[in-house]
């Protein structure tokens, strides 16, 4: 099971550069909080906020279409994704001038792929404890635009 998800981990990452060309039309979200833009991301037209998500001690949100649905958790206790998961296969990277840590789960109990990213220094400062997870579940048809999604983002 671990060797197909690390198969098609790689397969998904490395042709994802190249497929993102033709996505660049999806629109950009900009998320504010407490008045400022913290970041971005590109989602497919079809995925639509739902309403009423609140976080405990962090900024979340929830976006849903019919094949995928992703979430973020924006702030001090963010999940840092560690490795001790037997259903995931872990990539650190550095994207938008950031580390991050990318991550393919595929667990039984959930029934569909799930990938995730973790930035655990968003404000890219040894003083910052503000940290972003995003995730993302979808059927394995839509694993290209999941990562798509993922890599999509970027920091002010």
């Amino acid at each position: 099971m671990k060797r197909k998800l690390t198969i098609l981990f790689f397969l998904s990452f490395s042709i994802s550069g190249c497929l993102f060309e033709e996505n660049k039309n999806w629109p950009i979200i900009d998320e504010v909080f407490s008045g400022e833009s913290i970041f971005r991301y590109r989602l497919p037209p079809d995925m639509v906020e739902t309403p009423d998500i609140k976080g405990r001690d962090s900024f979340v949100k929830q976006y849903t279409s019919e094949t995928m649905e992703m979430s973020f958790d924006y702030g001090r206790w963010s999940n840092s994704l560690t490795d001790n998961d037997s259903y995931a296969w872990f990539k650190n990277i550095y994207t938008s001038g950031r580390d991050a840590r990318l991550v393919i789960f595929n667990r039984p109990e959930v029934g569909t792929p799930q990938v995730a990213i973790h930035f655990p220094n968003v404000e890219n400062s040894p003083e910052s404890a503000t940290k972003l997870t995003m995730y993302i579940k979808c059927d394995s048809a839509k694993l290209f635009d999941a990562i798509q999604i993922l890599l999509s983002i970027e920091f002010d």
